[in-house]
């Protein structure tokens, strides 16, 4: 724990690089597998596109709570798997954050899109042989699903992403600026004559993927583990159920009392008004269901030394003692 801590912590700006496999080589040009300058021109802008929205997230997400629960109204009480219904919650309230637009959820498009995404974790797991042995590229089929995982990836492109880029680019509008999207595409237009900068179209695409995929797999699993778990420890859904309805009372007579121009300010304070029980629920669900077991491989940019072992450059897997060669 010492040594994650600080290198992950301490000295997190020299271990923060992305090590050149193939698995970063297919998410290249988003915010989740860059460095350097490219990763920090893209976490600026996405966070910059997240703060300017900020205020309707809260009010967005409420919404399409509304509507799951509508739908769900619907079943009329019989058994059904709510797994691909929850995803694609989820996939609608990321979507209506990105581009100020929801899809029903019996569209084609959104259950692909769920479909891929949820094959993608199983095959981003099977894709890590060929990191350590790149030579695999060259050998022929796909024995470890690097082609079917970049095949996914462009159908999800084609049938969602580049229309709904170009839809929004037809439509942008400087002086209304509405949703990440608009503020991504106001950002493309400031850098237009800047040199050698990341903030462009391939790269807004790839954005809008890491925030599609990664929110919409995390947040539907954390959903989905939590149905689970209420059904099977009733007492402690009922006291998260009560939480949950004093903080929405909370919430609305904040709303009145900020009134109506400022109803949805307290959107970007929620997380922190949150219960510490329903918090502690909710962070419960996840360490038990390992939401999330790992992070991205780390790298380095540069030779450096950890606790006596070297690290050499773009390789966080193996290490020496100080003073040994690396063959």
């Amino acid at each position: 724990m010492a040594a994650i801590r600080e290198a992950f912590l301490i000295r997190g700006d020299e271990f923060h690089w992305r090590p050149n496999t193939r698995t970063c080589d297919l998410f290249h040009f988003g915010v989740i597998c860059n460095s350097g300058k490219e990763w920090r021109e893209q976490r600026k802008t996405t966070e910059l596109g997240i703060c300017n929205i900020s205020q309707n997230i809260s009010v967005l997400v409420r919404k399409e709570s509304q509507q799951l629960i509508n739908t769900l109204k619907d079943e009329a009480g019989e058994a059904f798997d709510p797994k691909v219904l929850l995803h694609s919650a989820v996939f609608n309230a990321i979507t209506c954050v990105i581009t100020s637009r929801r899809m029903d959820y019996k569209d084609s498009r959104v259950e692909k899109a769920i479909e891929r995404y949820t094959e993608n974790l199983g095959l981003f797991s099977d894709c890590k042989f060929p990191n350590f042995f790149p030579f695999q590229k060259f050998l022929m089929g796909d024995f470890f699903d690097v082609k079917f995982l970049r095949i996914n990836m462009t159908e999800i492109h084609q049938s969602i992403i580049n229309p709904v880029y170009e839809e929004h680019k037809a439509e942008f509008n400087s002086e209304q600026v509405l949703d990440f999207l608009d503020v991504y595409l106001r950002e493309m237009k400031a850098h237009k004559n800047v040199e050698k900068t990341t903030i462009e179209e391939k790269s807004c695409q790839a954005v809008l993927y890491d925030l599609l995929w990664h929110g919409t797999t995390t947040t539907g699993a954390t959903l989905y583990w939590a149905v689970l778990y209420i059904l099977n420890y009733p007492d402690v859904a009922a006291k998260a159920r009560d939480q949950v309805s004093d903080y929405l009372l909370q919430l609305e007579e904040r709303n009145n009392t900020a009134g109506e121009g400022d109803a949805n300010s307290v959107g970007s304070k929620s997380q922190v008004d949150l219960p510490a029980y329903l918090k502690a629920f909710v962070h419960e669900v996840q360490r038990c269901a390992n939401i999330c077991p790992l992070s991205m491989a780390h790298a380095v940019a540069k030779e450096k030394f950890l606790k006596g072992y070297r690290t050499i450059e773009s390789n966080l897997y193996r290490g020496k003692e100080k003073n040994q060669d690396i063959p």
